[in-house]
């Protein structure tokens, strides 16, 4: 339909177009090394743009500073350039990453740098599915702590499933010099959906719509489990009929594992408290504990995770006699004689954060000759190969 907008004191022809009178700058944020960016998804008919502001002025781009020129018509997309920004530090200089939901209805992202103040597009990623909002959401992580980007994870919230659910997807770009490269897509726990409006079995109306919208929210958080890398939060906000979940993925190397390390559910109820994992935030040790935790938010409630701590076991084993003489038999067992060593265990414990009191309890298991079918040694207060045993260690 036409324009509802006009503006007044402006000819027809002036009035038929905006440009930075709505732009809404400011949608979205971003501090980089060099630049703040701001995200003004209403500029340019909703096309969208990123304002790019440091002390000594504005770098406003234009209508079609961020167009691909190749491919694309000339009529406004309403693509929300902007919608989310975010950087990416190399040892070239400073990549920026703007998102745009709507770009082609499938969503795109793009990666750009500045060249005094004027925008070098460097490449576009692309969604795969209409409707997903793929760019709606984008994170960039530095996994192994080297002060160089590593990852960025773009995030398609309302990517739907093979029974047109929105499960969510998060896709995730390794970087390659200037380049972001494909790695892996990562998805939530499947969901099943029951609601009367498409099963007669289902007697409970449940919140609609269904899925999980993974990815709504993205955080690089420190390194949770004191391996040395980043890890990455992904909110799933309407997973458990919209009580909410997150997912919790370790840095291995300069990328993350596939296969996520914790999934925390919500102990909402789905109404009065719901859409946990709608936002998280992972930078900061709230305890004075020497760890990150983890605050997830959600509508009508934040719930904040205490880090839990990592120690560090080291086992050392003496023999005593240190070699077996089979002609010395040194002891007697039921009246027959025999070859006997005693075998001291020590365990050392370390925790990785800085609290240096602590109790713990630990189970371990021995077995003799465990790689032979028969056993050519037992233990003589249990005459069996195999021993387990339950001990409490004390630090200070």
């Amino acid at each position: 339909g036409e324009r509802i907008f006009a503006l007044e004191a402006t000819t027809d022809q002036q009035a038929a177009s905006f440009e930075m009178e709505m732009s809404q700058a400011g949608f979205s944020a971003h501090y980089s090394q060099d630049w703040i960016m701001l995200g003004a998804v209403g500029a340019y008919d909703w096309n969208g743009t990123v304002l790019m502001v440091k002390d000594t002025g504005i770098s406003m781009p234009t209508n079609d500073t961020f167009r691909d020129r190749h491919s694309e018509k000339n009529e406004p997309l309403a693509a929300y350039l902007g919608y989310t920004v975010n950087s990416a530090l190399t040892p070239g200089g400073v990549l920026y990453i703007a998102g745009q939901p709507r770009y082609n209805h499938t969503g795109q992202v793009i990666i750009y740098k500045m060249e005094g103040r004027e925008v070098q597009v460097l490449q576009r990623l692309n969604g795969e599915q209409i409707g997903s909002y793929f760019g709606g959401v984008i994170t960039t992580i530095d996994i192994d702590r080297d002060s160089f980007t590593d990852l960025l994870l773009v995030g398609a919230p309302m990517f739907m499933g093979t029974e047109k659910e929105e499960q969510g997807k998060v896709y995730v770009y390794g970087l390659n010099k200037t380049k972001f490269e494909y790695q892996m897509s990562l998805e939530p726990v499947k969901q099943t959906c029951c609601s009367p409006l498409k099963q007669d079995t289902c007697k409970v109306l449940k919140n609609e719509p269904c899925g999980a919208r993974f990815g709504t929210a993205i955080a690089a958080v420190k390194d949770l489990n004191l391996d040395g890398y980043n890890d990455i939060v992904i909110g799933s906000p309407l997973e458990d009929d919209h009580r909410g979940a997150v997912y919790i993925y370790h840095g291995r190397g300069n990328t993350i594992s596939k296969k996520y390390a914790q999934r925390i559910a919500s102990g909402g109820d789905g109404e009065t408290v719901k859409f946990f994992g709608q936002s998280v935030h992972g930078e900061m040790d709230l305890n004075d504990d020497g760890l990150i935790d983890v605050t997830i938010g959600g509508l009508g409630g934040a719930a904040l995770f205490w880090s839990r701590d990592v120690a560090e076991v080291n086992v050392s084993m003496q023999f005593t006699p240190k070699s077996i003489n089979i002609q010395q038999q040194n002891c007697q067992i039921n009246q027959r004689k025999t070859i006997c060593i005693n075998v001291t265990i020590c365990f050392k414990t370390r925790l990785k954060s800085k609290d240096n009191i602590f109790e713990s309890s630990m189970q371990y298991w021995i077995t003799l000759d465990s790689q032979r079918q028969m056993s050519r040694s037992l233990f003589t207060e249990s005459h069996e190969r195999k021993m387990q045993k339950n001990i409490t260690i004390k630090g200070s």
